[in-house]
């Protein structure tokens, strides 16, 4: 994590199993523990290694970005640790309503 370098240096990736890779019946959402906001999803990887995660067969990695400001604001209040912690983020699968 490296957010004083740009946008978005800050992200989760996370494992996901290839059965939501093209379901369009649900929405991603992201949270990370200490912040009160939901963020988007993320993006597909495409590929089997990122950031030494593996993919497991049957799984894809998603990359999840948590905006710069909402990083330094875990920066400023003594949190940042807490960003490097993968038990403090989630991803959330939300059905779309019809």
């Amino acid at each position: 994590m490296q957010p004083w370098l740009g946008e978005h240096h800050v992200y989760g990736v996370f494992m996901v199993p290839n059965r939501y890779r093209h379901n369009k019946t649900y929405v991603l959402t992201m949270t990370v523990q200490g912040s009160d906001r939901v963020f988007a999803g993320g993006e597909r990887s495409g590929k089997q290694y990122v950031d030494d995660a593996f993919a497991e067969p049957g799984h894809y990695l998603l990359h999840s970005y948590l905006p710069t400001r909402v990083a330094l604001r875990f920066l400023f209040d003594g949190r940042f640790g807490d960003l490097r912690n993968p038990c403090n983020w989630r991803l959330v699968f939300v059905e779309r309503s019809s």
